[in-house]
């Protein structure tokens, strides 16, 4: 209980700054940060060609495979920040964008702290020892908070995100080898590099496919538009995917090892977690999309202020797609965590060639256009997914919408709530009557999902019960003490 309230105080804080920090700064500086992002984390995620994940997967590893791991990935880091280095000049004239050359320049040490931070985290992963990697990446987000809001309020520009960015970075890597108690080796083993190599060759691909899922639209945007409607885009983006890397991403890597783990057991229970996943996830995911889908320019104008008013349709759009993804992400945790990587990869792979597509049919109509590129493929890439899931496990579509009906119906009687208070009483945009409809909205999705008896939720309703509870008593005693 005290990791939930933890992570809940960490979140309200970083998403306070946040806040704080994109009304000091301007869509450029986002713009330029994007693109040196992009380059440099897409660059960093060749460094480990997915063996890091083939170390969770495998059922027996030793310090030999560990070793050799970790030496292919810093030998490839090495390469990679050379690489940077020498083309910097080139990559900012492509995007002209001038700025961009130092960033990258400063940038590119990153890819050894990443492969000293990946190797002790994957460590983690594979012992389930999730408490110690929620803590350090919630100790990396904080850390990356106050430092960009410091060099913000400092007047430093994009560079604030950068320099917040690297050294979080940089201390979250300290923070995991003293907490690990791992000491990096130079050791290659070759005959252990090919026992991971299968997986991590596939496990590869498959991530170089979300990178390109998660970049391409940035990378024709910066390319076409320039960083300002980067700028906006890339925070309608990041608004949208903060419950993807708080919450989404979280369970996902979760049950990716969960599911590796269950690989011997019967399609019944794997079938049985998948369902109360799913419907763990869309009872976050859902209520919170579908707000920000109808209350989008509330947020955005109240909160971020008048300069990001462009972004607002973009955001919209984005939220739906996040409906999506985050059912995506899930089924996909379990058709790569049971060995099903190379139907995934290759349907991932149709996803991306979709998203190329689409992207550069509309980047020149506006950011807009992008969005519902974007939205139509990830609704594409989690039909064909599912289906991997539906035949190998026997998954009905029936059985998909029991698990997601509860936080469905749920959205939707929030949608109309809000959509009625908003036209009878609440039309004016300012910040009393967005916490008005927000608080509304909210209540009204409780009460929908809790008061029924839906067998489905029948534990996650006595658990919010005994905890609320719990609370109250300890109020109570508090109050008298």
């Amino acid at each position: 209980m005290w990791n939930i309230s933890l992570k809940t105080v960490f979140q309200v804080v970083r998403f306070v700054t946040s806040i704080i920090i994109a009304r000091l700064l301007d869509p450029k500086d986002f713009g330029i940060m994007g693109l040196a992002t992009m380059v440099i984390m897409y660059a960093d995620n060749l460094t480990s060609v997915g063996f890091n994940r083939a170390l969770i997967q495998r059922k027996d590893i030793t310090e030999t495979h560990i070793n050799s791991v970790f030496t292919v990935n810093l030998s490839i880091s090495l390469l990679f920040t050379f690489g940077i280095v020498l083309f910097s000049a080139r990559i900012a004239d492509f995007f002209a964008v001038p700025e961009l050359r130092n960033v990258l320049l400063v940038s590119s040490g990153l890819f050894v702290v990443s492969t000293c931070y990946q190797v002790p985290m994957t460590l983690m992963k594979r012992h389930l020892d999730f408490k110690t990697v929620a803590l350090t990446e919630l100790f990396r987000g904080l850390l990356q908070s106050f430092i960009t809001l410091f060099l913000a309020l400092s007047g430093y520009k994009y560079w604030a995100l950068v320099n917040g960015f690297i050294v979080s970075y940089v201390l979250s890597a300290l923070y995991i080898l003293i907490k690990v108690q791992w000491k990096p080796r130079i050791r290659y083993n070759h005959a252990a590099m090919k026992e991971v190599f299968s997986f991590g060759f596939w496990n590869f691909l498959r991530v170089q496919t979300s990178e390109i899922n998660e970049y391409a639209d940035k990378f024709i945007i910066g390319k076409f538009l320039g960083p300002v409607f980067l700028g906006f885009y890339e925070k309608a983006f990041s608004i949208v995917a903060i419950q993807k890397g708080n919450f989404t991403v979280q369970i996902n890597s979760v049950m990716f090892s969960s599911f590796s783990r269950l690989q011997s057991e019967s399609n019944d229970t794997i079938k049985k977690y998948l369902k109360k996943t799913l419907s763990l996830i869309s009872l976050v995911t859902f209520p919170l999309n579908a707000g920000l889908a109808v209350l989008g320019d509330h947020f955005v104008l109240v909160l971020l202020g008048d300069k990001w008013e462009p972004m607002i349709t973009a955001l919209k759009i984005l939220s739906g797609a996040f409906v999506f993804s985050s059912l995506s992400g899930l089924c996909s945790s379990l058709n790569m965590g049971t060995g099903d990587y190379v139907k995934q990869t290759l349907r991932e792979c149709y996803g991306n060639i979709l998203l190329i597509i689409f992207c550069l049919v509309a980047a020149r109509n506006g950011i807009e256009y992008v969005a519902f590129g974007v939205l139509l493929v990830y609704a594409i890439v989690f039909f064909m997914t599912f289906q991997i899931t539906r035949q190998k496990y026997e998954v009905k579509w029936t059985e998909l919408v029991e698990s997601i009906m509860p936080a469905a119906i749920g959205s939707l009687g929030m949608l109309a709530c809000i959509i009625l208070l908003e036209k009878l009483f609440l039309a004016e945009i300012n910040a009393a009557n967005f916490i008005l409809l927000s608080v509304a909205g909210g209540l009204v999705y409780l009460m929908i999902i809790f008061l029924p008896r839906y067998p489905i939720l029948e534990e996650y309703r006595s658990s919010a019960i005994y905890h609320m509870k719990n609370i109250v008593s300890r109020l109570t005693a508090f109050s008298k003490g």
